[in-house]
């Protein structure tokens, strides 16, 4: 009898520590978000973001801002009016305000590589792409996925969208038998962010308006606070609530519909306002949607078309 007990207790130990290398495997640290929760938050962004040595976004940063791009009336440089991002091997994201109907959808052209030559000081070569359809477009949410003629993944990375950024409760997790990781969610407000787009106003080229809306990296900046909103329309009647944020990152003409970035290098919002006369001694201000509104609203459409996005801290199409 007590052999057998003392088999039986030898057996749980064995199960219970294969159930916790399993949820380790699936659930490490590899799906956790970087930790910029202390007092040198700011510190540990940057270094993800800018080179401290030479000043400049690290390469990783420029790989990633490279499936950013204008949204125009044909190829050539000028005459832009949003920006988009990719998702997918021909999917991209911008603004319903940008694009909403097939109509403005036929006449869009998507630029990439429209960026500036440091070291000649001209543009690069333009990489254009045009749309195709509107796959899904919601004026209350300003958000529209369209999908282009092509394969710009071929060349460009996609972005990874974050639905939720939760964070492992340690607390919690201590006090259970099995401890499976239990998360709790991780507020956006306060958070350190920094936008890519395809502004109007580029101080740093004053070259005539040729070379206006080139590719710029905003400086980090926080998001500040969030507001709950309340919208329906004549297309959804239904009226949908959800927290629009507000930054203190520079938003003007150009920038709707760009990716808005936390220190993961992970897409948190859609850009759709900003501030209208940035000649005027006015303080910076970015509005977004956070990705994760959007992502609950369309989340069978976003699974089926196989977009990447991380949620749980975790990338769910890794899983």
């Amino acid at each position: 009898m007590e052999i057998r007990i003392k088999r039986i207790i030898f057996y749980f130990i064995i199960c219970a520590l294969t159930i916790k290398m399993v949820t380790i495997g699936l659930y490490g640290r590899s799906c956790f978000a970087r930790d910029v929760s202390n007092s040198n938050e700011l510190d540990k962004f940057l270094r993800y973001v800018i080179d401290p040595e030479s000043q400049r976004v690290t390469p990783e940063v420029q790989r990633i801002s490279q499936g950013v791009a204008s949204i125009g009336f044909d190829k050539a440089p000028g005459g832009s009016f949003c920006t988009s991002f990719l998702v997918g091997r021909n999917l991209m994201i911008t603004n319903h305000h940008c694009i909403h109907t097939q109509d403005e959808c036929s006449r869009s052209v998507l630029r990439f590589n429209y960026e500036l030559d440091s070291r000649l000081r001209t543009i690069k070569k333009i990489d254009a792409f045009t749309c195709r359809r509107i796959i899904i477009t919601d004026e209350r949410l300003d958000f529209t996925l369209f999908e282009v003629n092509g394969e710009p993944i071929k060349k460009y990375p996609p972005m990874l969208i974050r639905a939720s950024e939760p964070i492992p409760d340690h607390k919690k997790r201590s006090r259970r038998l099995f401890p499976f990781p239990h998360y709790v969610e991780k507020e956006l407000e306060g958070e350190f962010v920094f936008l890519i787009g395809h502004p109007w106003d580029h101080p740093d080229y004053q070259m005539g308006s040729e070379y206006q809306m080139i590719k710029k990296i905003t400086t980090p900046c926080r998001v500040t606070h969030k507001f709950e909103v309340r919208v329906s329309s004549n297309n959804f009647p239904d009226i949908l609530k959800f927290n629009e944020f507000a930054s203190n990152c520079m938003s003007v003409s150009g920038n709707s519909g760009g990716p808005i970035f936390d220190s993961n290098l992970y897409v948190v919002g859609l850009v759709n306002s900003g501030i209208d006369k940035p000649w005027l001694e006015t303080e910076p201000f970015a509005g977004f949607i956070p990705m994760s509104a959007i992502y609950s609203t369309y989340r069978e459409q976003f699974d089926n078309l196989g977009i990447r996005i991380i949620s749980e801290g975790c990338d769910l199409n890794l899983i």
